[in-house]
């Protein structure tokens, strides 16, 4: 009777405008868990832990990549003795610091086309058109 039960379910739900999501739960475990109490393939990992970059293809969304490296910027240049006074001055420091940021930014994406093209061997040396040439002939 636990199909007619189920179809009963599915349909009181519809009637009232709920969607059903099976779940394993429905047969026989508790909620999420498989039936045979095991896991899909005999195997799991542990779950991510805080701050991992396992899914970090660049890093220059990630503020924990990018701000170290806009803060070295930002500080470098205020150091310099040849940079205009008025960036130096507290009305400059948000305009210094976006600047700093962005060119973090950039060298993240560059640094990564950089890897993409030593790892797919895509040089222009060697007469090849490269980007802009097979714009033209597209």
């Amino acid at each position: 009777m636990k199909r007619s039960s189920s179809l009963l379910r599915f349909f009181q739900a519809r009637a009232s405008g709920l969607r059903l999501v099976r779940s394993h739960g429905d047969a026989g475990g508790e909620a999420g868990e498989r039936p045979s109490g095991r896991d899909a393939r005999g195997y799991s990992w542990p779950p991510f832990e805080a701050g991992n970059v396992a899914a970090m293809k660049h890093g220059a969304r990630s503020d924990r990549v990018v701000l170290p490296r806009a803060e070295a910027i930002e500080a470098a240049l205020l150091e310099d003795p040849g940079v205009p006074d008025h960036l130096r001055s507290p009305a400059f420091r948000p305009a210094v610091r976006g600047w700093a940021k962005a060119e973090a930014i950039e060298e993240r994406l560059f640094a990564h086309v950089e890897e993409l093209t030593r790892k797919w061997n895509l040089s222009r040396a060697r007469g090849s058109a490269g980007g802009a040439g097979s714009l033209a002939r597209w």
